[in-house]
């Protein structure tokens, strides 16, 4: 009798350790598993019981609620091969939200609606300049979207990690095509060893119609076959 005594609390312990766990559900459907609107966590009863994260449901929408987070609602990932819940673990904060609405991914202080974080590598060919991207492969080989480097904002179409920017525009307003660091006196530089630059072409009617013509004004006249500008009065053939 002794003996199923014992076994009988064992037997129950190990059907309870391996069941799953229904609140306001007599049919749990997972290790547990919660039928309500509310699922919260806070650091206090009393004092401090305004410091809590809750989810919510209900039939038209779910949402994560954080209040008293006056840092943010922080996200942290690590590939820890040992502790449990942060013990003994390093965590990397991927992302934050602050309560002015502003996401910050890689920084946790973000100063806009999404701020990518302040670090802006001197090199332009730096991987990690490439900030965000449209596209990408899983290689990181054929990168499309904006970058930066130091003072540099940069315009990428299939750059590889390492590869440099297609198209930037420096802080002093310098544009470069193919030119990665342009010229400081050149407010726009073209660089290129297989390719020309190709002007706007019109005809001379065509010409004619252009209003306003701010000096300085250049086309390719396809009526008469010759590159042309606007000096403020008339056109002047390139000879």
């Amino acid at each position: 009798m002794k003996k199923h005594v014992i076994i009988l609390p064992a037997l129950l312990v190990s059907a309870f350790a391996y069941s799953q766990v229904g609140i306001n559900t007599p049919d749990p459907k997972a290790d547990l598993d919660i039928v309500g609107n509310t699922l919260g966590l806070k650091s206090s009863a009393n004092s401090g019981s305004w410091d809590n994260i809750w989810l919510q449901v209900d039939s038209r929408k779910a949402a994560v609620n954080a209040s008293g987070a006056e840092d943010g609602l922080q996200f942290n990932v690590g590939s820890n091969n040992k502790g449990t819940y942060g013990d003994d673990q390093t965590l990397k904060t991927v992302a934050t939200m602050t309560h002015n609405g502003n996401l910050g991914i890689g920084t946790t202080t973000p100063q806009n609606r999404i701020d990518l974080g302040s670090d802006a590598p001197g090199a332009t060919n730096n991987p990690a300049g490439k900030k965000l991207a449209v596209y990408n492969t899983s290689t990181a080989s054929s990168f499309y979207g904006l970058g930066v480097s130091s003072y540099t904002l940069q315009i990428h179409a299939g750059s590889p990690a390492d590869g440099e920017p297609g198209m930037v525009l420096t802080q002093s307003g310098n544009v470069g095509i193919g030119a990665p660091s342009p010229s400081s006196s050149a407010i726009l530089e073209l660089a290129s060893t297989n390719k020309g630059f190709l002007p706007p072409r019109m005809t001379t009617a065509q010409r004619d119609a252009v209003n306003p013509k701010p000096a300085g004004l250049m086309i390719y006249n396809t009526t008469v076959n010759i590159m042309q500008y606007w000096n403020g009065s008339s056109w002047i053939n390139y000879q």
